[in-house]
């Protein structure tokens, strides 16, 4: 049943529950509000339930769990507030979208029996409380998205069984402790965003040396101290703090790793390109010259790539050539970079 991008409004009548057969249901982008019907875990056939962008609110009922046939959820941008209920009887759940609501209290143990999740955004909510253990048991989880929001304790011991994580997202949370060494045995991490927590030195190994397997690497607004990790020390950018005077406070920098794996700080408008009223400054372009400035698609980005210079004309060929290559690799980053960040 697909009824999305409509003007349907009104509570889910709890008669819902009557459609036992019912596979699919889509109901996203409408004006639906109230909560979730008990009854709703009545729906014993439901594999894709897709409802995000309404009004709706309350807690996820505990019938939620009996949807043992459900395998995406997309429930994000509605007014969800928590607690999450039990969720061991997901087992079929590969995609869990609840992003963008108002979920509180803290992450139930059970979240540990889904087994077969790849991708969890659960970012942009009011969760609390430390991950739990079991957290570890999602051996096939890819994204891990939980920024924003108020989580708290340390890093799970075990992370090192959680071999499939691609994207790790915890950053604006209230975590702390060291970061775990197991993080840096996961080698199919590419961007890891732990930035604005109070996590504490010394750095893990796998941190102290050029980490190269990562495309995305943000540890800023932590509780580390001094020194800096050589990888970060040797740039010498605005993007990479030096240390206070009194030896406390390191911010460290945003990287991104280009093609051939070196690491380049990434650019922000600087002088040779004008503040123009209403840009939004996004970070990501990995260019050494930050010089001509345009607009990309009428989206009011900032895109930077070197000016040419006084050259012959196969060498300015050339050179507008490996522009034009540029421009589509930094348009295709901060792509990349803003999609990360939604």
């Amino acid at each position: 049943m697909d009824v999305s991008d409509n003007i349907f409004s009104g509570v889910i009548p709890s008669g819902i529950g009557q459609l036992r057969n019912l596979d699919v249901l889509q109901a996203s982008d409408n004006g639906f509000e109230g909560p979730l019907p008990s009854t709703f875990g009545n729906l014993a056939s439901l594999s894709y339930l897709s409802m995000e962008n309404n009004l709706i609110d309350g807690a996820l009922p505990a019938s939620f769990n009996q949807l043992s046939n459900l395998e995406q959820v997309y429930m994000q941008d509605n007014y969800l507030i928590g607690p999450l209920p039990e969720l061991d009887g997901l087992t079929d759940v590969t995609t869990f979208w609840l992003s963008n609501n108002e979920i509180n209290g803290t992450i139930p143990s059970s979240i540990g029996g889904m087994k077969s999740v790849e991708s969890m955004h659960m970012d942009h909510n009011k969760l609390t409380g430390a991950f739990p253990s079991t957290i570890t048991n999602l051996a096939n989880l890819r994204y891990w998205i939980f920024n924003n929001n108020q989580i708290s304790g340390d890093l799970p011991k075990d992370i090192d069984r959680m071999t499939s994580l691609v994207t790790v997202q915890l950053n604006v949370n209230r975590m702390s402790g060291l970061i775990s060494d197991g993080l840096g045995v996961v080698r199919n991490i590419k961007k890891l965003y732990l930035q604005d927590n109070a996590f504490e030195s010394p750095l893990p190994k796998f941190l102290q040396t050029n980490p190269r397997q990562y495309t995305y690497l943000d540890l800023r607004r932590n509780n580390f101290t001094c020194p800096l990790p050589p990888w970060c020390s040797k740039q010498g950018t605005s993007d990479c703090e030096p240390c206070h005077e009194d030896g406390s406070v390191l911010l460290c920098c945003t990287y991104i790793v280009s093609a051939t794996g070196d690491f380049n700080s990434l650019c922000t408008l600087q002088p040779g390109c004008p503040e123009v009223s209403g840009w939004e400054k996004y970070s990501g372009v990995p260019v050494t010259d930050c010089i001509e400035c345009y607009v990309e698609d009428n989206k009011k980005r900032a895109v930077l790539a070197k000016k040419p210079s006084s050259l012959g004309e196969e060498e300015e060929a050339a050179l507008r050539k490996q522009r034009k290559e540029m421009k589509a690799r930094a348009v295709q980053q901060l792509d990349d970079f803003i999609a990360s960040h939604n």
